[in-house]
């Protein structure tokens, strides 16, 4: 079997750890991917696709790789890293929160709102192909959810057979990977250190957020910063070590807390990692993610990055209680296969068509 996997790269890891799964299975593993950044080409898409029996796009590249799997009579399917359906159990991913009563309308506008924004594109490249208008493939094909069923399981009123919430394509990325000597000392000597650590995150508010943090904790706790390309004061205390590109999977499960951005790679590994975490979001999907693990018991609630460092004081006092919740949301969690179940279900989709 040929599976083509079309994603951005964004997602490299996840289509990564796929094709790595379907490899092991003895399947055909192709990547494809943007044009430029956020644009994709159903044409080269087809070229990549050629001979698939399966080309699997994930997110905002779904429909362009069903667009494909038609001109190349593949069969089609869409993906995501995080819930993509309107539901009432809980609110979208969105700059709004609404009542909770609210939460299915208020998803499905959004819902409609971000096809009928992409629709346009697709549908206007689709014509250029010979191919009629599509509507939303996350609504009418198969829906692979890579994403723990632990943190965010099926909601109730999706369709259970058509939407499959198979655990998050993960690989471990510390393999190989050694610490140097100074970090090696640090996490040696003492108290288990925090994490501290924004990812990508730049410009003046993740600065501030870092400032009020190391305000609250600098003169008092051991803490690991990853402050990346922000601009910090050089003169730390002592017991700040700063790091830099240290795995997360590595890194996570020898500190005391973690505090961080929490998208959905971080807040999984840092949910796999037993460790509780301080999520300070700064869009609405690290706000969702963040409120995923506070639900569930692993962190505390989310810290909006404006806040003082009294509310970074008061938050590390939550993760004391958070800490048997957290080990025990890891135990459920080291039972997820969500590669292992992907390709499985890739491989009913093809035996489905025969």
């Amino acid at each position: 079997m040929k599976v083509t996997i079309v994603a951005s790269t964004r997602q490299v890891r996840a289509v990564a750890a796929l094709g790595v799964g379907l490899s092991a299975a003895g399947h055909e593993a192709v990547a494809a991917g943007e044009a430029s950044p956020g644009v994709y080409d159903i044409e080269s898409i087809a070229e990549a696709a050629g001979g698939s029996d399966v080309v699997v796009g994930l997110g905002s590249a779904g429909a362009w790789a069903v667009s494909a799997a038609e001109l190349v009579g593949a069969v089609g399917a869409v993906a995501a890293v995080e819930p993509p359906l309107p539901t009432r159990e809980f609110a979208p991913a969105w700059k709004l929160r609404p009542p909770e009563k609210l939460n299915r309308v208020v998803g499905s506008m959004v819902d409609v709102m971000g096809w009928v924004r992409d629709s346009r594109e697709v549908n206007q490249a689709r014509r250029a192909m010979g191919l009629a208008p599509m509507g939303n493939p996350f609504h009418e094909l198969p829906v692979l959810g890579a994403w723990s069923p632990t943190l965010v399981p099926t909601p109730a009123d999706w369709d259970a057979g058509r939407v499959m919430v198979t655990g998050e394509w993960w690989l471990a990325d510390e393999q190989g990977w050694t610490p140097d000597t100074k970090l090696e000392a640090f996490l040696a000597v003492g108290d288990r250190p925090i994490y501290v650590g924004f990812g990508g995150t730049a410009g003046s508010l993740a600065e501030y957020a870092l400032e009020a943090i190391l305000e609250a904790w600098a003169d008092t706790y051991r803490i690991l910063l990853d402050a990346g390309s922000l601009t910090l004061a050089d003169d730390l205390p002592e017991n700040v070590h700063r790091i830099e590109s240290v795995p997360d999977d590595w890194l996570f499960s020898r500190c005391g807390a973690l505090v961080f951005e929490c998208d959905a790679t971080r807040a999984h590994a840092a949910a796999r990692s037993g460790i509780p975490s301080i999520p300070v979001p700064f869009n609405p999907s690290q706000r969702f993610w963040g409120e995923r693990l506070y639900g569930v018991g692993a962190a505390t609630k989310p810290v909006d990055p404006r806040s003082g460092w009294e509310a970074y004081k008061a938050a590390l006092r939550e993760t004391v209680p958070a800490r048997e919740p957290a080990a025990a949301i890891a135990a459920q969690m080291a039972g997820e296969d969500g590669v292992a179940t992907a390709v499985a279900a890739i491989q009913d989709l093809v035996g489905s068509r025969h």
